[in-house]
């Protein structure tokens, strides 16, 4: 869901809701930064929208939405029939993030951090990671 929620920010963003030029300094945005939907250029964007995304960013996987109910999030209730014109800039954008292997790796490395220091902390269990 992670995943989603970074391709969901990229699309009307048009860049990576977490960026660094290092993998430690992508690590540290992770952790520490908060996707920011008010940083110009950014399109306008409708508080459903943005309240979709940042569910599916939040960094505690408790709270992050589920697929079940990303589908029946009002933002995509809401528009059942809207088709979302893809041009080539998008699919770009899209196919350099996925090819981006320390973005993901960083990412994942600091999601599988935090959640092995918050279940270690209160259970002992080894890391549970939700994709």
């Amino acid at each position: 869901m992670w995943s989603i929620g970074v391709i969901a920010y990229i699309l009307p963003c048009g860049n990576r809701p977490f960026w660094a030029r290092t993998g430690s300094g992508i690590f540290r945005a992770v952790l520490k930064a908060d996707p920011s939907f008010d940083d110009s250029p950014r399109p306008s964007l409708s508080p459903e929208a943005t309240h979709f995304v940042r569910r599916l960013l939040n960094k505690d996987y408790r709270k992050r939405m589920t697929a079940a109910q990303a589908l029946s999030h009002p933002w995509l209730a809401s528009h059942p029939d809207v088709k979302i014109p893809l041009d080539m800039i998008i699919y770009r954008q899209v196919k350099v993030y996925l090819c981006s292997s320390s973005l993901r790796k960083s990412a994942l490395s600091a999601l599988a951090k935090t959640d092995h220091t918050s279940r270690s902390s209160s259970t002992g269990s080894g890391i549970l990671m939700e994709s």
